[in-house]
């Protein structure tokens, strides 16, 4: 399966094996099936909601929006925006490593790129490329890649289809030091996927990463983010809200995309989950929304626990 669904969303709701219903319908004929202190906060249905996915090719450009834009979305666009909540996310590299996009590049790793490849420059435009080279503040650059990357997601796509056409053709040429500095192979890996696509270009806006098995990374609301290849696990808000523009063949919400993104630019360091020890078996981390707080175990094959482990910082959290 590409996408292997666990929890109780109504676009993929996970079934009861005896008797074949929706684990929601269960859970509220069953209502002791959940703890006190999650009733309390979230009613009887389940907040999370949980995926292993398996991705052989790039999946769509994208982002989730906050909980008052979703709720926005879902009241106007309900046939596109299937729900009113937001879709705080946490992926786990899983049998072995895990590559994305995720969040936007420092604005010296874009700069270079747009002075080094002319065919991305014509797609962006003179005039944006210039006020990304010349920005100095942070909120000039910011306000510089809003423009620069809104103006190429809006660019036409027989000019895209022939800038990326006209790159690809001129890659053999480089030198290998030069695909290296310009991620050639990435570029020519998505791009043999989805020929003529805007996505492409995202490469070089977009932090690439690497997840060894057993890494995380948290991914906040309007962050853009596309997983390239590998298997992980997820752990997210129960929703099912996601506004593309790139590398899909769904449809694509350019306008509202571009203006919801985090367009804070910086290395992908800053979306990678830290552990802590807690002891010789258990590391605790504390993502920056409190309901993903996680502790986890890892134990010889013959160990044995007989302790219950507890976040220290978070009481109501294990």
């Amino acid at each position: 399966y590409a996408e292997l669904w666990m929890g109780t969303h109504p676009s993929g709701p996970s079934l009861i094996k005896t008797s074949n219903e929706p684990l929601l319908n269960h859970l509220l004929n069953n209502v002791d099936s959940l703890g006190d202190a999650e009733k309390k906060s979230f009613g009887t249905d389940l907040p999370f909601l949980f995926k292993a996915l398996s991705v052989a090719k790039a999946l769509s450009i994208q982002a989730h929006p906050n909980k008052k834009h979703a709720e926005e979305l879902f009241a106007t666009r309900p046939d596109l925006y299937k729900d009113p909540n937001h879709k705080p996310e946490m992926v786990t590299a899983w049998l072995g490593p895990f590559e994305a996009l995720c969040g936007f590049r420092p604005i010296a790793d874009i700069k270079f790129f747009i002075q080094e490849i002319d065919e991305l420059a014509a797609v962006v435009g003179k005039a944006a490329c210039e006020a990304l080279v010349k920005a100095e503040s942070d909120s000039g650059e910011m306000q510089a890649l809003r423009e620069c990357f809104s103006a190429l997601m809006n660019s036409s796509e027989e000019s895209i289809a022939s800038a990326l056409q006209q790159f690809e053709k001129r890659i053999p040429s480089l030198s290998a030091e030069k695909k290296e500095s310009l991620q050639c192979d990435l570029f020519t890996r998505i791009a043999a996927d989805f020929p003529g696509d805007v996505g492409c270009w995202s490469v070089y806006f977009m932090n690439y990463v690497v997840l060894q098995e057993g890494e995380s990374m948290f991914l906040g609301p309007n962050v853009p983010h596309a997983y390239i290849f590998g298997d992980c696990l997820e752990c997210m808000a129960c929703s099912d809200n996601v506004v593309r523009a790139g590398l899909t063949p769904k449809f694509k919400d350019i306008d509202t995309l571009c203006s919801m993104l985090d367009y804070q630019p910086g290395p992908v360091d800053r979306f990678r989950m830290q552990w802590t020890a807690v002891d010789a078996f258990c590391q605790e981390c504390f993502p920056p929304v409190p309901d993903f707080a996680m502790a986890r175990l890892r134990l010889p094959a013959s160990a044995t626990v007989d302790q219950a482990y507890r976040l220290p910082s978070r009481s109501n959290a294990s």
